[in-house]
């Protein structure tokens, strides 16, 4: 049995028998419950009273589900940070993804037959900080809101998703955001790492999370390509391959189907102000002011281990703050006495060189391509591409 919890929740559904079905459950919980018929009547109570969480059936005449998550989620909104629950009998993954888009926290495929897997989201949720979005996938840019819209679209996909990201860039927040906002969230998440033994009990159900997949011996890699077959045929599994580099012809293309890019920190400069703060925040420094210059010092930079790198910078910048206002020259000192990123220089670098000879792999299918797109001998090409254990063989690149 669910453990109590306190909260206030706003229940919004068309449907009066299913609204009662849910409120009741979740008054059982401890909850407060408010009940509104419609998009419309749920906006004037959530304008009359202050909520922890939104419950709201997607489909309803005069005003949907949709429509009060962007009402909630707009400017003119004094408690657009309010989590909010889209529910559906007929979710599909356009929607998913729309929703996401909207900022929704989830999107359940209701069934009154699992009401008591809604329960546990909703406990879920109301117990987890940031509304339930893990700090690296926070951020208003475009590009930020169309990736939480695609994870939350993946989430109950049923099939494998391919997580790509430079190395600290969230790989791992992506992949329990996606856990968490799935039917399987009340399942395990197991997360394999290269050298874990094969042979390795897994659970029935849940996540599978293949962390860091592209550092897999060939040995493993091609254990997990033949068991994932068997995996996606179980509705109740699903399996995440991360990678911080793109395998090319390594993955099948069959695999392919759902794949996620996740930009770098260089690359989001627009959800800085809103990253650094809740970082900030972790750190227990929320007292501390963070000046509005300080943040183009933080863009200017490079990043090379992303969030590794900014917890690191920002770890630095707490413990010489003593209750001074960062400013940009703060931020600039701390960032001089990091780490030199000379090692993360050579592995960007590394990992450029390997990711540009499988593109002419793919594209010539032979080292004499490659050596004559590159300039050099056949041999330097076939000694260049053996030294990132891009060789002939089984579940690796044709010969």
């Amino acid at each position: 049995m669910e453990s109590a919890c306190q909260g206030r929740v706003l229940l919004v559904d068309d449907r009066l028998e299913s609204r009662e079905l849910v409120a009741d459950e979740l008054e059982e919980l401890g909850l407060q419950v408010t009940q509104a018929a419609d998009g419309n009547e749920g906006w004037e109570r959530f304008a009359e009273s202050s909520f922890d969480l939104v419950i709201t059936d997607l489909r309803m005449p005069h005003s949907d589900g949709l429509d009060l998550l962007r009402r909630i989620r707009s400017p003119h909104c004094d408690r657009p940070s309010v989590p909010v629950v889209l529910l559906s009998a007929f979710g599909t993954l356009p929607v998913a993804a729309e929703a996401g888009g909207a900022g929704a926290t989830a999107f359940y495929s209701y069934d009154p037959s699992g009401i008591g897997q809604l329960k546990s989201k909703v406990l879920e949720i109301l117990r987890k900080p940031l509304n339930g979005i893990p700090v690296e996938l926070l951020g208003q840019s475009l590009a930020t809101v169309e990736l939480r819209g695609q994870l939350l679209g993946y989430a109950n996909s049923g099939s494998v998703v391919l997580l790509y990201g430079e190395v600290g860039s969230g790989r791992s927040a992506a992949a329990r955001f996606i856990h968490d906002s799935s039917r399987r969230a009340i399942e395990s998440f197991y997360t394999v790492n290269a050298g874990d033994l094969i042979s390795a009990d897994h659970p029935g159900d849940g996540t599978i999370y293949l962390s860091g997949f592209d550092a897999f011996s060939d040995a493993e890699r091609n254990y997990w390509l033949e068991r994932i077959v068997d995996i996606e045929s179980n509705p109740a599994r699903c399996i995440l391959l991360s990678m911080s580099r793109d395998l090319g012809l390594l993955v099948p293309k069959n695999l392919s189907r759902f794949r996620v890019d996740l930009q770098p920190l260089r690359k989001r400069t627009e959800d800085f102000p809103e990253l650094v703060s809740s970082l900030w925040r972790q750190l227990g420094q929320s007292h501390i002011p963070i000046d509005r210059l300080a943040f183009d010092a933080f863009r200017a930079h490079n990043w090379y281990e992303n969030f590794t790198e900014l917890r690191e910078v920002l770890e630095s910048i707490a413990v010489r703050a003593k209750g001074q206002t960062i400013t940009s020259e703060r931020v600039k000192v701390a960032l001089a006495q990091v780490r030199g990123p000379l090692s993360r220089i050579a592995s960007a670098e590394a990992t450029k060189e390997r990711d540009r000879l499988i593109e002419l792999w793919t594209e010539h299918l032979s080292y004499t391509g490659v050596g004559t797109a590159l300039g050099i001998t056949r041999n330097a090409a076939k000694y260049r591409m053996k030294k990132f254990n891009l060789v002939p063989g089984r579940g690796g690149l044709p010969k």
